[in-house]
């Protein structure tokens, strides 16, 4: 998995279009689907501006690129099945939380001058 995968990933969930999300991060829907095709990668501000948009921390979207493959041993494999199951819950509750609470009307806009 790539950070354009979990950045997709995190804005369909949230049921939030590209162009919705891309002006309110004040940049084109070009680059934003470049970032989730993994053609281009977000700078560190650009990717605090989109954790802030989706309302995760910039670690959660950080931590969701890890994979059980990623770790050598199987106790380090078991620790984070463990937490992943938690976060994974955790997540799904915060996004049901937040279609509860949000509607079109209060989409979050995040002024930021990237460039492309």
């Amino acid at each position: 998995m790539n950070i354009g995968d979990v950045i997709a990933s995190n804005r369909r969930k949230r049921k939030i279009g590209q162009k919705e999300m891309a002006e309110a991060l004040a940049i084109t829907s070009t680059y934003l689907s470049q970032i989730e095709n993994n053609v281009k990668k977000p700078s560190g501000k650009l990717l605090k501006a989109i954790a802030t948009f989706l309302d995760v921390p910039v670690s959660l979207l950080i931590f969701e690129l890890l994979e059980e493959k990623s770790f050598a041993t199987e106790e380090d494999k078991i620790a984070f099945l463990k937490v992943k199951q938690v976060v994974d819950l955790m997540m799904n509750k915060l996004l049901d939380e937040s279609s509860n609470q949000t509607t079109n009307s209060g989409a979050k806009s995040i002024h930021l001058k990237e460039s492309v």
